[in-house]
């Protein structure tokens, strides 16, 4: 992932978030993301493509589960809870900041990445 390969926007942000994640697992293989979202019996098996193009900004995946397995699955392999506390000053409406879980904030850039798809991106089918 590179600066000049992601506008700033949503996308972006979200993508920032999760590779701070990746980083934090200490940047394991696809292989091993994959194989630990199996271990974990999650409710979505994602393949090492898939994770691929998440962490290089080509997908927003349009399924949670499949957001959230990769995530677990990262926090399972840096040593750190899905459900721990976390700072944000995302540019939430309804806050300017607070302690919030890693998940919901997570979630939130997700939902809005999603929802405010940069210029170039073409829309969701649905």
């Amino acid at each position: 992932m590179t600066d000049a390969a992601l506008p700033p926007g949503a996308h972006r942000r979200f993508l920032y978030q999760l590779f701070a994640y990746y980083k934090l697992a200490g940047r394991p293989t696809l292989r091993e993301i994959s194989s630990t979202i199996d271990t974990l019996d999650l409710k979505a098996s994602v393949s090492p493509e898939t994770i691929r193009r998440v962490l290089q900004g080509i997908l927003v995946p349009p399924r949670w589960d499949t957001v959230n397995a990769i995530y677990e699955a990262l926090c399972h392999l840096g040593g750190t809870s899905p459900d721990a506390a976390d700072w944000t000053d995302v540019e939430d409406p309804r806050d300017e900041g607070e302690w919030r879980q890693m998940r919901i904030n997570l979630k939130f850039l997700w939902n809005h990445a999603l929802d405010h798809p940069e210029p170039d991106e073409p829309p969701l089918p649905f």
